[in-house]
């Protein structure tokens, strides 16, 4: 049997061989996250320039898409995507998990919160509602898909007042989320 003391030689001799063989390069930062920040500033103008015009493929079909899930809350779409774009971009290494999602959920929020106050149609059938509700969303008459289904929901389970505190409270979670922001500093 070998002694101690070689075996730990012969390891470290050869743990230094491996350290020869493959040199360590220098890490670079990944830039994923500025290219979904630039992405969604794109997505962001796009969307904003659609609110005054139609026209060009770049600006109707975003904005159709958008309509389209989330209906009324289709209006601060634009203010979100800059908000997640500013997000991403000046992230300064934080986990940012958080923040973007709480941010994205607004229009889908928004969108459910006056789906339930304006919308007149009562969507009582589950047949085709997916569709309706696209359509109905696309001449912003509902909260699209997403929202209006969320709206829906809520109101079967606990009826259309306490549906709008869920949504109220939500909301504003989603909101300090976004600006990273929390309930001690908010009393402050």
């Amino acid at each position: 049997k070998e002694p101690m003391a070689q075996k730990q030689t012969k390891k470290t001799a050869a743990a230094k061989g491996r350290k020869k063989a493959a040199p360590k390069k220098a890490q670079q930062k990944p830039i994923r996250r500025e290219v979904g920040g630039v992405v969604c500033l794109v997505l962001a103008l796009c969307i904003a320039f659609s609110y005054f015009q139609q026209g060009g493929w770049l600006l109707d079909q975003p904005a159709a898409l958008c309509r389209g899930l989330v209906g009324y809350g289709y209006y601060t779409v634009a203010p979100v995507l800059l908000l997640v774009s500013y997000i991403l971009l000046f992230h300064r290494g934080r986990n940012v998990t958080a923040c973007v999602v709480g941010a994205a959920l607004l229009p889908v929020l928004l969108g459910a919160m006056l789906h339930l106050v304006l919308c007149k149609t009562d969507y009582n059938s589950v047949d085709g509602i997916a569709k309706l509700l696209w359509q109905s969303g696309l001449s912003m008459e509902s909260g699209g898909v997403l929202s209006a289904t969320l709206a829906i929901m809520l109101v079967k389970l606990v009826k259309k007042t306490l549906a709008m505190i869920l949504l109220a409270v939500l909301l504003v979670t989603c909101l300090m989320l976004a600006f990273r922001l929390t309930p001690a500093a908010v009393l402050e």
